[in-house]
């Protein structure tokens, strides 16, 4: 596997078109797939972050093949990737997550849901208010569920969540939006099983991951 640091070349004209761009996601998932798509039917292996300050991009990504600019717009800087994990350690982490929920629908299928969002259609329904804090915390949870099956163990306390973004897009031919709330939550965790977490740390958590979702970066405590 591979990491690399992806930033825009700061004599490249394409920070007019980063400009427009924002912190959207949806259109970030281009500009990366391009460094990634050498051929017309290529999956996507690989997972990644997108951040961007003013006219500065920057994406994160970890990969299985070393990424590669056609168009010589990136400065890119890529080495292995190779997490070594012992039980005990601790660890900083940053992830941007899409947090889902999945409940049964009227055909008794299984479908996901954003956690977020469901809670404020939940809300509606039953004529409550939804403020901030109820939100926060329904993503704790939906961290904290994942944390044993995923190799690790969450300090509570050290939990935060940072910005929250919703975005809306066409996806495909499809007629009807597709939308998805992202949160950035950082905090400290404690390894419980090193080849699990690696697994996450290498293939991403949660769903999205195709829009910038999944990734979790870890530096020692």
């Amino acid at each position: 596997m591979y990491i690399s640091k992806i930033t825009l070349r700061p004599d490249t004209k394409a920070s007019e078109i980063l400009k427009k761009l924002g912190p959207n996601a949806h259109q970030a998932h281009k500009l990366i797939w391009d460094l990634f798509a050498d051929s017309p039917d290529r999956r996507r292996d690989f997972i990644y972050r997108f951040d961007m300050d003013g006219t500065s991009a920057c994406f994160y990504a970890i990969s299985e093949r070393p990424p590669k600019d056609p168009v010589g717009m990136w400065v890119v800087e890529t080495k292995p990737y190779e997490p070594r994990l012992m039980v005990g350690d601790r660890l900083n982490f940053m992830l941007r997550a899409n947090p889902v929920v999945t409940r049964r629908d009227e055909e008794k299928k299984h479908k996901r849901h954003d956690l977020v969002m469901d809670i404020k259609h939940q809300a509606r329904e039953s004529g409550q208010v939804v403020s901030g804090d109820v939100s926060i915390i329904a993503v704790c949870r939906w961290l904290l569920e994942r944390s044993d099956r995923h190799g690790f163990r969450i300090d509570e306390d050290s939990i935060r969540v940072g910005a929250i973004r919703q975005m809306s897009f066409f996806k495909g031919r499809g007629r009807n939006p597709v939308s998805i709330t992202t949160m950035d939550i950082t905090g400290t965790l404690e390894v419980v099983d090193p080849p699990k977490l690696e697994q996450i740390l290498t293939h991403g958590m949660g769903p999205a991951k195709g829009y910038g979702c999944g990734l979790m970066m870890i530096r020692r405590a």
